[in-house]
């Protein structure tokens, strides 16, 4: 299991859309639909794709690039939505088993979306998903309107392991302007035929950990560490 694949089980599924969809090598620019058939126990199928009318679980995406950077968790998770800027936001918690807290989680991650809307002037999606798995597996991936995350149930439960989590959760959303839109040119528009190789990850995980640490301390999430002099 890991966010960038796909898995399939009793309880979930996560689909992955580079590993999942074909098309044609000519076509990437052209709309795509997906339309899933879900097991009746499953009640949702979440996604930042838009949906199409009088489809229970269909999507459109505009294009082959929005379609494989839009991953799609189908089950039947806890939904938390909150509204800023206009905008909805949704944390969408896949496992919490009675255990981790999701309330709190949500509280909190509105506060590093306010801030770092705040941060940036500009926010450039329509809206946003955060698609927590938590399923005792770990790391994270953005996307241009969501992000996976997979965590532990227990992550809510220790100030150490929470903190984790969140400052998992305001890396993957400030990689929405840091990553997906300001980007080394290698890593977008992407030639699908080819393996993109780019020697500018400094610029994309190094500034967006350094800023997703300090806008997590600026949402009056965490303390500054007081290094003593040696």
């Amino acid at each position: 299991m890991s966010v960038r694949t796909n898995w399939i089980e009793s309880e979930f599924a996560l689909i992955n859309g580079a590993p999942t969809f074909l098309t044609l090598a000519d076509s990437h620019d052209r709309p795509h639909e997906v339309t899933l058939r879900l097991p009746p126990a499953w009640a949702r199928s979440m996604t930042a794709l838009p949906p199409i009318a009088g489809e229970a679980h269909g999507f459109r995406a505009t294009s082959y690039d929005m379609l494989v950077d839009s991953p799609i968790l189908l089950g039947s998770p806890a939904v938390y939505d909150f509204e800023l800027d206009g905008r909805l936001h949704r944390l969408i918690n896949e496992g919490e088993a009675g255990v981790f807290d999701g309330a709190r989680a949500v509280r909190d991650f509105e506060s590093i979306a306010r801030e770092q809307h705040r941060f940036w002037g500009t926010v450039p999606y329509s809206s946003y998903v955060c698609l927590n798995l938590i399923a005792e597996s770990g790391g994270g991936l953005e996307h241009c309107d969501s992000a996976v995350l997979m965590t532990s149930r227990w992550a809510t439960r220790t100030r150490k392991a929470y903190l984790g989590w969140l400052e998992l959760a305001s890396h993957e959303l400030f990689h929405v302007w840091n990553g997906k839109r300001l980007r080394p040119v290698a890593l977008g528009p992407f030639d699908y035929e080819r393996e993109a190789h780019t020697r500018s990850l400094w610029v994309v995980e190094g500034i967006t950990d350094y800023y997703g640490d300090l806008l997590l301390h600026r949402a009056g999430l965490s303390t500054r560490l007081i290094r003593s002099p040696r």
